[in-house]
């Protein structure tokens, strides 16, 4: 994909039908975990699908223990 996801890819979950991954990052207060919460439940809602969040700190202790 050249122009990277948008805001339908995302809203839509068609990033999960790519079996892509959504990371967010940027600084404190600014929204992350909210979307992040907001897509999840958006695309348990609309596909039935579930979904993983991970903080940073919990995904480096899973990429460690899988190692």
């Amino acid at each position: 994909m050249s122009g990277g996801l948008t805001k339908k890819d995302i809203v839509d979950g068609e990033f999960l039908e790519r079996k892509e991954n959504l990371i967010l990052y940027g600084g404190v207060g600014v929204g992350k975990t909210f979307l992040a919460a907001t897509v999840g439940w958006n695309v348990v809602r609309q596909k039935g699908k579930k979904y993983d969040f991970n903080t940073i700190a919990q995904l480096v202790n899973i990429l460690i223990r899988s190692k």
